[in-house]
């Protein structure tokens, strides 16, 4: 169980203290366990998951982009009798694309940041970057899967753009990602230091700190919005070896929805002993509880891809 325990902390990115034979059994522990950062839609005799990482311009729209809403917002306080749809259901009806993204942006209370009310979904990130690389889309408002970190910080970048404001990163001092010779979706690596200006107010990827704060949605429980996983995530003992439209479980305090389950969605940090590795956060739909965890995080180099790997955004206020 000591072992246990420590194997858990090699792979949260912690410093261990292993000797090489109990590294040895780590390497076998964290290979074996259900939470692993990439799953493949097959079995074994077992019927459990198995693992297989892969190491690899718009219309006029709003310039302010300032429809933001609040944690909540959209429920009728009248005696009219009428129900009036929740914002981020009726936008998801609607169909999201970067036109219309700011209709799920929340602010965080007592924070000066908004962040996307889910996972980006398929069709926004085609109306940014022109293709879906995902592997599962057979329904409508799926989260979007195989993308790299680098493919989210370009996202991010060029959803900015559409929206005249300042790109947050840069690649060697450059934030125009058309001058980054990098070819989203093909698991390249971006070549050159890329860096944020914490002073821009474009889109970027929320920092672990951040991402916990807002899963947590000023609440105390074990995942985000629950105690009960099943209420609101999808994970490997209710997903049926698949992602799920989003928005589908309950959210937490916040209006945020799947930040346990479904898809794992990275952050900006990078690991303190491997700087190329970022860190991601949240669980997916072939992890176990104990991955889908608020408190819980995981580091994987920022060129992989995955069919269970995705990412959220957000927005600094205040800019």
């Amino acid at each position: 169980m000591k072992t246990l325990k420590k194997c858990f902390s090699l792979a949260g990115g912690r410093k261990s203290g292993l000797s090489f034979s109990t590294f040895a059994i780590c390497a076998i522990i964290l290979f074996a366990v259900p939470l692993q950062i990439s799953c493949s839609d097959s079995e074994d005799d077992n019927g459990d998951s198995t693992v297989g990482a892969t190491l690899e311009g718009g219309a006029d729209v709003d310039k302010n982009n300032s429809g933001e809403i609040k944690p909540n917002d959209g429920k009728d306080d009248s005696n009219s009798g009428e129900t009036k749809p929740e914002p981020v259901k009726a936008a998801l009806a609607e169909g999201v694309t970067y036109e219309n993204v700011d209709k799920l942006m929340i602010a965080v209370p007592g924070k000066e940041f908004s962040i996307l009310a889910t996972e980006v979904t398929q069709e926004l990130n085609k109306s940014v970057m022109g293709e879906n690389p995902s592997n599962f889309k057979e329904e409508k408002n799926l989260p979007v899967e195989q993308v790299s970190w680098y493919d989210a910080v370009y996202f991010c970048n060029k959803l900015s753009d559409m929206f005249g404001l300042t790109p947050v990163y840069a690649v060697d001092g450059e934030p125009d990602v058309e001058k980054w010779s990098y070819a989203p979706h093909k698991g390249n690596i971006i070549t050159g230091t890329v860096s944020q200006d914490e002073n821009a107010n474009g889109y970027r990827l929320p920092t672990m700190e951040e991402w916990q704060y807002a899963a947590k949605g000023g609440q105390d429980y074990k995942y985000s919005g629950s105690d009960n996983l099943d209420e609101v995530g999808w994970y490997s003992e209710n997903s049926g070896k698949k992602t799920h439209p989003v928005a589908q479980k309950k959210p937490n305090d916040y209006g945020l929805y799947d930040m346990s389950g479904n898809v794992w969605e990275w952050c900006w940090d990078s690991n303190p002993n491997i700087s190329e590795y970022r860190c991601n956060c949240g669980g997916s739909w072939c992890s176990n509880a104990y991955g889908c965890e608020v408190d819980y995080k995981y580091w994987l180099n920022a060129n992989i891809t995955s069919n269970n790997l995705g990412f959220r955004i957000v927005r600094s206020t205040g800019k």
